[in-house]
């Protein structure tokens, strides 16, 4: 049974008389792809859950472009090859089918409309020094079986030295998604708190009080799942900010949709995809950790000039950045807070979709089951907290 069929399979529909202030079985902090998504899996499963977020529901999640859905070790996930032993990879692989396939379940499961596309995908080196980094996703593709092989064909104009295709990829609107399922996790008796600050949280016995500028809400469980600035105070947990860029620009009619990365560190991305007949092109990269004097400029220009030496764009039309943040290891925190009934599911990279659908499937069979085939991926490695470290949890703002 896969891990999709263990966490839908459990139906346990709760009565709940009404209450001024339910105690919920799960509060989830943090409105993104992997809340959204957890609470929808926990309500359906008869749960009663809170959803809360800081701003509006699904505002880091860029609607201005289609998003990759990269199923596979691309060049920005080489921190998962270089430090995964093989076992483990062949696990990730598999992790990454299942969290697609939750994806493609919902999408079906709800009739959503959201651009879902099948898309062909490369992965190529600019110089004879990326080599390397291509040759180790292809050799680990081959070996855990994600379709990544060696080709002549480029979707795109730009120089390469190497480039591999790799099978089986898609693309799709990812804030019309989020909505969706959030209107889904509506309809099943959800609650959802937006513009919504925590401010801290008590324990009393099994069941845990959460003080936010919303009032008071009590529940038997929490999920963390942030992705802005206050992740950085997540004590015992270390985040490093990094700073991501986006230029999109209108193409004439004659390009060709597809996605590729570069094997570039930090690497770049390519975006081509059609929406209401035009082609439309997003070119992603340039990051860099959060320090003071980088000029925004400079990063949205480097950008530019690829689409100019690249691509026959009609016009420039939108460009932005964001702040993300990583592990210092570059992997996510996804698992069970040790000694409490916490969880958290936080530090993807800006190619989240799928890592964030794994960890809703983590964390849902974990809360569900009392574990998961994948809770060891990626697991919240901190140690077993200290007191003084458990009330920092506590006071910590969100």
């Amino acid at each position: 049974m896969s891990e999709i069929q263990q966490i839908t399979s459990v139906v346990r529909r709760k009565k709940y008389k009404t209450k001024k202030k339910p105690v919920y079985d799960v509060i989830i902090i943090g409105g993104c792809v992997t809340g959204v998504s957890t609470a929808l899996l926990l309500q359906k499963a008869g749960l009663n859950v809170a959803l809360l977020e800081y701003s509006k529901i699904g505002f880091l999640t860029s609607g201005s472009y289609t998003t990759h859905l990269n199923a596979y070790y691309d060049a920005l996930n080489n921190d998962i090859v270089q430090q995964l032993d093989f076992d483990s990879l062949k696990l990730y692989a598999e992790a990454g089918k299942d969290a697609l396939k939750l994806i493609e379940s919902n999408i079906a499961a709800y009739n959503i409309e959201c651009e879902f596309t099948p898309a062909e995908s490369y992965v190529f080196s600019v110089t004879k020094s990326q080599e390397p980094v291509l040759d180790n996703i292809v050799a680990v593709g081959e070996l855990v079986g994600t379709g990544a092989k060696y080709t002549e064909k480029s979707p795109f104009k730009i120089p390469y030295t190497k480039i591999a295709a790799i099978s089986g990829q898609s693309t799709l609107h990812a804030v019309k998604y989020i909505s969706a399922l959030l209107a889904e996790f509506k309809n099943l008796g959800g609650y959802v708190l937006e513009r919504c600050r925590v401010l801290k949280i008590e324990q009393e016995n099994n069941i845990q009080l959460v003080y936010s500028s919303r009032g008071k809400l009590q529940c038997r469980k929490i999920l963390y799942t942030p992705q802005t600035s206050r992740i950085l105070n997540l004590k015992p947990f270390r985040f490093i900010p990094y700073v991501h860029y986006t230029v999109a620009a209108r193409l004439d009619k004659n390009s060709n949709t597809a996605i590729a990365y570069d094997a570039a560190q930090p690497c770049h991305r390519f975006i081509a995809y059609e929406k209401d007949g035009d082609h439309m092109l997003a070119v992603r990269g340039e990051d860099h950790r959060v320090v003071k004097g980088k000029r925004r400029e400079v990063y949205f220009h480097r950008l530019e000039q690829k689409i100019i030496n690249h691509f026959n764009a009609e016009e420039i039309i939108a460009k932005w950045s964001y702040v993300y943040y990583k592990t210092d290891k570059g992997l996510p925190h996804i698992g069970a807070i040790q000694g409490t009934d916490r969880y958290i599911s936080a530090g993807y990279n800006p190619d989240g979709m799928i890592l964030a659908s794994l960890g809703s499937l983590i964390i849902s069979g974990l809360i569900l089951n009392g574990h998961s085939k994948y809770e060891n991926l990626f697991p919240a490695k901190a140690d077993k907290m200290t007191p003084s470290q458990m009330g920092r949890l506590d006071e910590i703002s969100f």
